[in-house]
């Protein structure tokens, strides 16, 4: 997948659109802002500024970028919980 970079000013509410939006993998805080795994980044620079703002959310910043080491963790830990983990 790819990730974006994504600044609003409400965080959590920002996030909880994302996490349902479609082709959107995962979202968590990251500082000041928001990354955003998502499955097509052409898809998803072009359509999540407008989901964001029928919400009434306002963005700064929606860009793509590279994945940090801790993104990379981040992703593993969603993908295979502990709730999964225990499934199995």
């Amino acid at each position: 997948g790819d990730l974006l970079l994504v600044e609003c000013a409400d965080l959590g509410r920002a996030m909880a659109a994302l996490r349902s939006a479609p082709g959107v993998r995962e979202a968590a805080v990251f500082g000041n802002s928001l990354h955003v795994s998502v499955s097509d980044k052409r898809r998803a620079l072009a359509e999540l500024p407008s989901l964001l703002r029928s919400q009434g959310l306002e963005c700064r910043r929606i860009e793509s970028i590279e994945p940090t080491l801790e993104d990379s963790f981040v992703e593993l830990v969603g993908r295979d919980g502990p709730g999964e983990r225990e499934a199995a």
